[in-house]
């Protein structure tokens, strides 16, 4: 798959998409806690509780970005390692400086607050080494954080895309058959796929899909086709065989969230064209950068966000205008953090010019 980076489709709208996203599952995480803490709150929550669907939104928006940085690897003499090699300095640097930092404040938890450090983290040296690796999902161990289920996911997501750059043949095909292999997996009650890529491929390969059609290749649009409909049919036949497969107590089922993902990547391919007007409006510039820091903030909310709303229910129970008072501080001292972080830990190891960036 070899053309000039030109070709290559720049799309201005998804950092305000993933602010969106983050937006989200910060809303869903701050606005938890209170129950039944005013009438304002029962108002609330019945949305904000469905904020995970903002790490679908990511997964979507992660299948776009790596479809562009894996058909740029293309052109590379080892598309793989450079593809991997990018991939991994993005990801992991951060996420070890959160894992110190959720060390650091657990340490301050256990001297003042009395708390073991098993209670904190009930992980072995078994945990501890797959938390590091980013493999705990698949191997069904623990989090140090909870947010982090969905990067071993994303990992796994991304070492499959490594190894299709192995093939000799073009990716988007290799791909489109992937969605093909792991819609037909995903609606069998018996297999136990939580933790791995399979759960989560439909949206993945919405986004790629995305990708692929404004690429505007006529083999690619076809590609694309196929991804769209594997994933939208395998929807239609979990939601018929098993409605509630993978899903979380409480959360939509895991077949709708992949029909949704579908229909994220339709409308992302629809107004492709109004992008670059849509990001002008203030609100939309507003979002976009709170997406450019939405890695640092996904990483570091549960650590000091989390932190704010448990010290208001200790304090006050969050009652009446106690909630919306500590969700909002809850949310200003989240984006100070994620800012810090952002600037310290997460922007030295991006990839200034990378083939990631300009296929954002």
């Amino acid at each position: 798959m070899s053309s000039s980076p030109s070709r290559y489709p720049r799309y201005h709208l998804l950092d305000p998409l993933r602010g969106v996203a983050i937006g989200c599952v910060l809303a869903s995480h701050f606005t938890a806690p209170g129950v039944a803490a005013s009438t304002f709150h029962d108002l609330v929550v019945p949305t904000t509780r469905h904020g995970y669907l903002g790490v679908a939104l990511f997964f979507v928006i992660s299948g776009y970005c790596i479809a562009g940085a894996a058909a740029r690897a293309m052109e590379a003499a080892r598309p793989a390692s450079q593809f991997l090699r990018h991939r991994f300095r993005r990801i992991f640097p951060p996420y070890w400086w959160s894992i110190v930092f959720s060390v650091v404040l657990a340490l301050g938890t256990i001297f003042f607050g009395g708390k073991s450090w098993g209670s904190i983290f009930p992980l072995d040296l078994r945990g501890w080494l797959l938390n590091v690796i980013l493999l705990q999902g698949p191997f069904g161990v623990g989090d140090v954080q909870g947010v982090y289920w969905s990067l071993t996911i994303e990992l796994q997501f991304y070492l499959v895309v490594g190894c299709l750059l192995l093939a000799p043949v073009r990716t988007e095909w290799l791909v489109a058959w992937l969605a093909v292999a792991t819609g037909l997996l995903r609606p069998i009650p018996s297999l136990h796929l939580g933790g791995t890529f399979i759960a989560h491929w439909g949206q993945f390969s919405a986004g790629m899909a995305c990708f692929y059609w404004l690429y505007n290749d006529r083999d690619s649009r076809r590609a694309a086709a196929v991804m769209l409909l594997a994933t939208g049919l395998s929807a239609m036949v979990a939601g018929y065989t098993n409605p509630d497969p993978f899903a979380w107590t409480g959360s939509l089922p895991r077949p709708l969230i992949d029909a949704l993902a579908v229909g994220a990547a339709l409308l992302l391919i629809t107004i492709h064209g109004a992008d670059e007007k849509l990001c002008r409006w203030p609100a939309v510039a507003l979002l976009g950068w709170v997406g450019t820091i939405s890695y640092s903030l996904y990483l570091t909310h549960s650590l000091v966000g989390v932190r704010v709303m448990n010290v208001g229910m200790r304090l006050t129970g969050l009652n009446g205008l106690w909630w919306p008072v500590f969700c909002l501080a809850a949310l200003v001292v989240s984006l100070a953090a994620g800012v810090v972080f952002f600037r310290y830990c997460e922007k030295p190891w991006m990839n200034f010019p990378s083939a990631e960036g300009k296929a954002r």
